[in-house]
Order: C-alpha cells, then structure tokens, then sequence
C-alpha cells in the first residue's frame, strides 16, 4: 500500500522503535535525532551502541551543520525524525531532509505514527503524500492510533527486512499479535482509501480550530490535527482541564517533563468524527484564561 518492497509487522510502535534503531547500527555509526522525537525513539538510540546527537527540533541548518562537522568520522549515519509531531503538532520537511541524507550519505528513518492513516489521498502517510517514500529507507507506522487496532509495521527494503527479522530482538523475543488483531488491522487498512472525505474534515475542523485561537489571543504550534494550547502554567493547565474534563471534553494536560520546562499546555488531538459544534463549546471557558492565573 504505501510502496515499498516489504514491511515488518510489530506488536507496538515502541517494539518497532526500541528495536530497529539497535539492530541496524554499531559503535561505527551516529544517529541524529531531532530534538522533539517521542520516547520510544529516545529509548532505542539509548539501547543502541551507536554515538547519538539531537539536533534543534525542525532545525536543518543545524542538523547540516553536524554532519559536515561529523559525518567523515563515521561509518553510517541515520537520521531520525517524526513526519508529525505528537505534542507540537507541527510537520517534517520530508523533502528537506531527503535532500539532507543524500548530500551526506545517510540513511533517512521516519516514524508516521501520529499522520498514518491520516495525510494522503489513501491515507498512506505523509511520506507517502510527498511523494518521496522511495526516497526514505525505514517508514515506520502504528496501528494503535488512526487504525483503532494493535500493532505498527516498519516499510523498508526486502534486504532490511531480512535484516531484522534475524537480528532485532524486540521481534524475536517476543509472542506474536493474535491474528484477529492483524485481521482487523488489514481489513481497515484495506479501507482507508474510503475515508477520504473524514480525513478533509479532519483537517477542516483543525484549521478552523487554530483559528478560533489566535483570535482569541491563545499561542497554538502546528499545523495538524493535534492542536496545543499554550498556557505555560502548570497550575492553571491542570485546573482548565479538570474544568473542560468535568465540561465533558477530553482535554489532557501536558506538563514537563513531557515538554520543556515553561511549556505547559492544553493538547487537543481532534478525530475525523467530531464536527465543529462538538467542540466549540470549549471557547466558553478558553476565553477566561485569566481567571486562573
């Protein structure tokens, strides 16, 4: 569906993330993660043996700046990045950094676990919207989000998976997924081409959302369908959504040390079902932030 030769399926995202990082480098190689990369790609580079270095979220000037500074001194580089990211909601330049990995002879990684199901036409990823999935090596996606089942997969070459599937232990050592839960998974992937017309709503609502904030005065980030509320306070962030909880909207409160330090915020993650009057009854409490300071 998305292009590639061959794919491998996971029981997660994170048996996709802790495993693959580990297995496909050594002491010989680095990898460059972007700053804001979540957590199971963070435990995979620490599982590896290979040296690491982040480089500023979205920055590829400074992600260029250390591979000219670094890359002769390794073996093999892989570049790792999100297409979406999940607490920001802001977007990759894929293009930017296909661009990046053939200047310096990289290997390009890139987890769609937050835009799988979700970007396309087919709903294949972002990747795939560009244009450029035969550009990146390893596209890694989950079933566990847009998919409403268990499970990720990892697109790469026939060669890579025959890789894995003899080296990488978060695979091996592991109980396979029941087959009902793979079942589930391709009947809906079979399907996502349909879903056209949920994925335009999606978008429509997220736009109209991030729209209604700014005129409101409230900073959001991102571009997607997952759309924060800056309120830097973790006091105040905590009571807005115990309020809009009780309100009956489901509103988390995402605090350090999920985010950097002065970055609390409202995180809403819309969905393809909702239709704006569903969640405009929000703004009648957002529009008196001040009364929790």
């Amino acid at each position: 569906k998305i292009g590639k030769e061959a794919s491998v399926i996971f029981n997660s995202g994170y048996h996709a993330n802790i495993g693959i990082l580990p297995a496909i480098t050594s002491k010989r190689d680095l990898i460059l993660s972007d700053k804001l990369n979540h957590a199971s790609i963070i435990d995979g580079i620490k599982l590896s043996d290979s040296d690491h270095k982040r480089y500023k979220h979205l920055d590829y000037s400074h992600l260029k700046q250390i591979l000219t500074n670094y890359r002769t001194k390794y073996e093999n580089v892989i570049i790792v990045s999100e297409s979406l990211f999940s607490m920001d909601g802001d977007i990759a330049d894929i293009k930017e950094l296909v661009d990046i990995k053939n200047e310096f002879d990289c290997m390009l990684y890139i987890d769609e676990a937050h835009s799988f199901g979700c970007y396309g036409d087919t709903g294949m990823g972002i990747c795939h919207e560009t244009g450029l999935v035969n550009d990146v090596d390893i596209i890694v996606g989950t079933f566990g989000k847009a998919i409403a089942s268990q499970g990720a997969f990892a697109a790469l070459s026939s060669d890579l998976k025959e890789f894995l599937v003899n080296k990488m232990r978060s695979l091996i050592y592991t109980t396979a997924l029941p087959p009902v839960s793979v079942a589930w998974s391709l009947f809906i992937i079979n399907r996502l081409h349909e879903f056209e017309n949920e994925r335009k709503n999606l978008h429509y609502i997220s736009g109209k959302l991030r729209e209604s904030f700014k005129e409101l005065g409230i900073e959001t980030r991102g571009e997607s369908f997952i759309v924060p509320a800056m309120t830097y306070d973790n006091d105040k962030t905590l009571k807005l959504s115990e309020l809009l909880q009780h309100e009956g909207f489901l509103i988390s409160a995402i605090r350090p040390p999920t985010v950097p330090p002065n970055t609390s915020r409202l995180r809403l993650s819309l969905t393809a079902n909702l239709k704006w009057e569903d969640i405009e009854g929000i703004f009648n409490y957002l529009s008196e932030l001040e009364r929790f300071d």
